[in-house]
């Protein structure tokens, strides 16, 4: 093989030495850009998902806020739920639910002798809500608001529920405010 080259010109061996060198100078490169590339591309799509949580996150806690925010509005008109005018209670609900139309479906108010009052208040004398009183016994027990697994719910459709115990000045607990 050796005398196979040896025969050849010197411009023949001369192509062959620079084109293996730079064949060899350009897959060199190749290979550590693709690594590079690959390095870079990873690093963006974890940078970016920790973005995409870090947004998730802070959406949930506005919800969250959002959410206590209209409990403690609720929970505040305690005058309001030991009030026997349903019809004053029912429209109240009803602004609740029209002012925080992009969070809430559906508004309750449960009290301590079991009536319910809700923002569609025919709606939910036709149609329940099956999880209320699991919400009621749940938030009965909790001195704080609680969030409810995600349920299927006649008047809301799929939801998730916050519903928080409801107190009297002397600190006993009066009722249920909820909504989802």
């Amino acid at each position: 093989m050796l005398r196979w080259v040896n025969r050849w010109s010197m411009a023949t061996k001369q192509f062959l030495l620079l084109f293996l060198v730079t064949f060899t100078l350009f897959a060199f490169l190749a290979a550590n850009n693709y690594s590079r590339a690959a390095d870079l591309f990873k690093r963006q799509i974890v940078d970016d998902a920790q973005l995409l949580i870090a947004r998730t996150n802070q959406f949930l806690d506005t919800y969250l806020d959002n959410g206590q925010n209209i409990l403690l509005l609720l929970s505040s008109n305690i005058d309001l739920l030991k009030s026997s005018d349903n019809k004053t209670v029912e429209d109240f609900l009803r602004s609740v639910a029209e002012n925080n139309s992009t969070t809430v479906k559906t508004v309750y108010i449960m009290r301590s002798d079991g009536r319910v009052f809700s923002n569609s208040q025919v709606f939910y004398e036709v149609l329940g809500n099956p999880m209320l009183t699991q919400l009621y016994a749940m938030a009965q027990n909790n001195m704080y608001s609680i969030v409810s697994q995600p349920y299927r719910s006649p008047q809301s459709g799929d939801t998730v529920a916050i519903a928080s115990p409801i107190f009297d000045k002397q600190r006993q607990r009066v009722g249920v405010a909820s909504w989802s």
